[in-house]
C-alpha cells in the first residue's frame, strides 16, 4: 500500500489524480483497472470521522496507470478527506487531501490593496499595465485624495506629489456657479 498527500481549496470541486501500481510488479503502473473508493472525511478540532460515497466514479486519466476522481464542492467542504482506492490487480492506494479556506487569504489581499498608499502605485516599474490611467481605480482614488487644479478648461488630477499629472478632466462652466480655483489633496 502507498499513500499520497494533496492540498486543495475547501468548498471547490477538485480533480484528484493518483497512480495505481501493479500488485505483482510494484514499480509498474497498471492500466484498465476498475477502482473502488472507500472515503472518509473529518472536520473541526475533534476531527471526528464520517464515511461517504463520492458522487463520481474513478476513471483512467488518459495517462497509462494514472486515474482520477472528481470530488464535488460539497464533498470538498471538509477539513480533510481520506480515500482508500482498491482494485483487483493493483496495490491499494491511499490519498489524503487537506483543504484550506481561501476566503481569509483573499480578504487579506483585498484589504492590503485597499490600504495601499497611492505613491506605491506611482512608483511601480510595470508600465505595460498603465496603472496611472485616469479611468482606473487608481485614477478614481487619485481624484479623491490628491490635489486638483484648473488648467484652462480642464481639471488636472495629480499624483501624490500634488504636481505630476495623472489625467485631465473636462470642465463644463456655468456662469451662475461660483468658480473654484483648486482643491487640495485629502488628508
Amino acid at each position: 500500500m502507498s499513500y499520497i498527500e494533496r492540498a486543495a481549496e475547501k468548498n471547490a470541486a477538485f480533480v484528484c489524480r493518483f497512480p495505481m501500481l501493479s500488485a505483482s510488479s510494484p514499480e509498474s503502473l497498471i492500466t484498465g483497472e476498475t477502482v473502488t473508493v472507500t472515503a472518509r472525511y473529518a472536520d473541526g478540532a475533534t476531527e471526528s470521522e464520517t464515511s461517504f460515497t463520492p458522487a463520481n466514479a474513478v476513471v483512467e486519466s488518459g495517462i497509462t496507470g494514472v486515474y482520477r476522481i472528481l470530488l464535488t464542492a460539497a464533498e470538498m467542504n471538509r477539513d480533510f478527506i481520506v480515500m482508500k482506492l482498491t482494485s483487483t490487480n493493483a496495490q491499494d492506494q491511499t490519498v489524503i487531501i487537506s483543504t484550506w479556506d481561501r476566503t481569509t487569504e483573499y480578504n487579506a489581499i483585498a484589504d492590503f490593496i485597499l490600504r495601499r498608499n497611492t505613491s506605491n502605485v506611482e512608483s511601480t516599474t510595470e508600465t505595460a499595465l498603465d496603472a496611472q490611467a485616469g479611468k482606473s481605480l487608481y485614477g478614481m482614488i487619485a481624484k479623491n485624495t490628491h490635489a486638483l487644479s484648473r488648467v484652462v478648461n480642464d481639471m488636472k488630477i495629480t499624483e501624490s506629489d500634488d504636481t505630476t499629472q495623472v489625467s485631465l478632466q473636462a470642465i463644463t462652466e456655468d456662469a451662475s456657479a461660483n468658480p473654484i480655483s483648486g482643491l487640495g489633496g485629502a488628508t
